[in-house]
Parts: structure tokens; C-alpha cells; sequence
């Protein structure tokens, strides 16, 4: 179906991009603003990347109307930028149980080996 199933220490991710043999380790960018969350584990959706997760952290963006949540997959973590009005109204506080998602088509993959 041209999808690759990616494994990482936080648990698997399904990209379109082609990224190599089986078994490669890669390094692969997610960007903040392409991370989605969720206040229960959504279902019936075409994003299927849907990562449960803890949130570790709510930081500043540098637009005053955004912020940064640092996402805990596992020992993995992920960013998602979302509006300080989501923050507000999803009620949003560290520690709590969340689901990352992530399209599969916004997955790059980055040249290089792993850091």
C-alpha cells in the first residue's frame, strides 16, 4: 500500500515516504505544528498515527497565542503547537494522558544516521 511502518522507542509510526531496507535506522523530523492531540483515543479517523502519550510540558511559542506541549512517548519526545486557546479549553495540565496524532504524509525523513 506504500506505507512504511516505522519503530521507535515510544512505538510505531506509519509514513508514505520511502525510507530505505527494512531494518535501517533512519532519523526522522516531526514537526510541531503537524502534531495533533487528543483528550480521549479518537477513532474513525484517516490520521493513522495515534500515539497514546503523557504531557510532560506546556511552553512558550514564540507567537504569544501558541504553545509548545512536549509530549513523553515512551523515553521518546514529541512536540505539537497548538493555540493557548486549545490549552484553555481541552483544560490541558502536565501530567495528564493524551493521544499524539500525526498524518502519515507529514513525516519527513532526514538524511544521516541517527543522533
Amino acid at each position: 500500500e506504500g506505507v512504511t511502518v516505522l519503530g521507535f522507542a515510544g512505538g510505531t509510526l506509519r509514513t508514505a515516504a520511502h525510507v530505505g531496507p527494512p531494518g535501517a535506522r533512519l532519523r526522522m523530523r516531526l514537526r510541531a505544528r503537524d502534531v495533533a492531540v487528543a483528550t480521549v483515543e479518537p477513532r474513525g479517523l484517516s490520521t493513522s498515527n495515534i500515539l497514546p502519550v503523557t504531557l510532560a510540558a506546556i511552553l512558550d511559542a514564540p507567537e504569544p497565542a501558541e504553545a509548545f506541549l512536549r509530549l513523553a512517548a515512551g523515553p521518546s519526545v514529541l512536540l505539537a503547537r497548538v493555540t493557548r486557546e486549545s490549552v484553555q479549553r481541552l483544560e490541558l495540565r502536565q501530567g495528564m494522558p493524551l493521544w499524539a496524532l500525526v498524518k502519515a504524509v507529514t513525516i519527513d525523513h532526514r538524511g544521516g544516521p541517527p543522533a
